[in-house]
């Protein structure tokens, strides 16, 4: 008879009386008795099968869950399922476009958590201040859009608009500029990532046609008490009820709006009070407005990292509230990713994500006032993170570093090669991986294996179905 392993990739998941197992090489899940959960709790030891049928061997080698590869073959088989993922992920991401304008790293607020605020002193002290102008959008957009995404139709390309915020009133020349562009050829969505205080200045640009700013996202530091207090105008100005009446607005324009709450340990225990007050304001159920939650998070050392919020501690509390039931979770935002598991009935691999975020994808790219590109919204305005440079209206790409971005995936990344999540993970974000550890190929867990389970649980026990998917999230995991 031959010898049989627990799979590398297995996790068992215990449920109230039985056991789940999630494959994390396949995405496969099927729930057994907890004495065979406990058999295969190990991964990599031998499994004792003598009282077993032939078909029940069959059944989990089938699945995945047992294997007589070695270990050596067993990750070989899944490096070399990685790099297939890989490879699909490139190819597809070359049919498609993503452009960030980072129309300027000026901002009307001073948030203590911003990865920005200490680039935006450095720029002030230097003079480098430069708004993106319509002339360069007009280059961009007639001169090097083909060399940026060489085949790729416009309504293949997205754009999002960013900052510092990118709504100041110093950058409605360019906004116009880049929705007449937009609005002359047949771009899908525009999308922003704003602040929210400043759109009422302008909301001729907003609205569901082509042409106009299609959707947002606008975020709150939770209740009224907490986010006045960290969210504040640089002239320290309270700034909440000024986002809810624009939040109005926008929603009154038929603009899409992803509301993230941001949380930290202070204000996650006012999450009732917050969601009373958004169903007050007929947010909550509203179907143009999505709101989800998202520790705040640091990779620039720009607050004491003990004010943070740990994933298992968010866990914990929302476990023992109902807020899921009105404002996603980070665990349920991983759920919705990962639905399309419920329906695998065979070992093909329904887990895809052989990488994190755009910073390692083909064909997405961050542009600067200064003419700098970059991949990581986050790393955006530091120089030593650039890839390329506009300068004299030719593009200059710096390839080793583009080549060390599209390389970093979860079979480069030692760690993750053997991890039992990767493929549901990614092996997080980079820009956080090479803040905290000085290596880009460093995986950044952070404890999402506990996260991912928990939305593996979640998914199984609540089979959940009609998902509002946050039409960000895949792309900027983040923000």
């Amino acid at each position: 008879m031959n010898t049989y392993f627990v799979s590398q990739y297995l996790n068992v998941i215990e449920l109230e009386t039985s056991s789940l197992l999630f494959n994390g090489a396949n995405g496969v899940m099927d729930e057994v008795s907890s004495a065979l959960g406990n058999k295969l709790r190990v991964p990599r030891i031998p499994v004792d099968v003598s009282n077993m049928s032939e078909s029940e061997i069959h059944y989990l080698k089938k699945r995945g869950h047992i294997t007589s590869l070695s270990q050596e073959e067993e990750i070989a088989t899944f490096t070399h399922i990685v790099k297939s993922l890989r490879h699909y992920e490139q190819e597809r991401a070359k049919k498609q476009g993503y452009i960030m304008l980072l129309l300027s790293y000026n901002c009307n607020l001073d948030c203590y958590y911003c990865y920005q605020r200490e680039i935006r002193r450095q720029n002030k002290k230097h003079n480098r201040t430069q708004v993106m102008s319509p002339t360069f959008v007009e280059e961009i957009f007639t001169q090097h859009f083909e060399s940026f995404f060489p085949g790729v139709p416009y309504k293949n390309v997205r754009i999002v608009l960013y900052g510092g915020e990118p709504f100041l009133l110093q950058h409605s020349k360019t906004i116009k500029r880049i929705l007449e562009f937009t609005r002359n050829t047949p771009f899908e969505v525009v999308s922003a990532i704003t602040n929210g205080t400043q759109v009422d200045t302008m909301l001729d640009f907003f609205g569901p046609l082509p042409g106009q700013v299609n959707s947002v996202q606008i975020s709150l530091d939770g209740t009224q008490e907490f986010h006045d207090h960290s969210r504040i105008s640089a002239s320290k100005k309270p700034t909440f009820h000024k986002i809810i009446e624009n939040i109005h607005r926008l929603l009154d324009k038929k603009v899409r709006i992803n509301l993230r709450i941001n949380l930290s340990k202070e204000n996650i225990y006012k999450l009732k009070e917050l969601t009373d007050f958004l169903k007050e304001q007929d947010f909550l159920g509203h179907p143009l407005l999505y709101p989800y939650l998202h520790p705040i998070h640091i990779h620039y050392d720009q607050t004491d990292e003990d004010e943070l919020l740990s994933i298992d501690k968010l866990s914990d509390y929302l476990l023992s509230s109902t807020i899921s039931e009105y404002i996603r979770t980070p665990a349920i935002r991983k759920a919705d990713r990962y639905r399309q598991l419920l329906s695998l009935q065979n070992g093909s691999t329904g887990l895809t994500m052989a990488s994190f975020c755009m910073i390692s994808t083909e064909n997405y790219i961050i542009i600067d006032p200064h003419g700098d590109i970059y991949k990581c919204y986050e790393e955006a305005g530091r120089e030593e993170y650039k890839l390329g440079e506009i300068r004299n209206r030719q593009i200059q790409w710096f390839k080793s570093e583009l080549e060390t971005y599209l390389s970093r995936d979860v079979s480069t990344i030692i760690p993750c090669s053997t991890c039992s999540v990767a493929l549901a993970c990614g092996g997080e974000c980079a820009a956080q991986a090479r803040a905290k550890y000085h290596n880009f190929f460093a995986a950044y867990c952070n404890n999402s294996k506990f996260m991912i389970l928990d939305a593996i649980k979640h998914l199984y026990q609540e089979q959940v179905k009609d998902v509002h998917q946050d039409n960000m999230d895949i792309n900027l995991p983040n923000l």
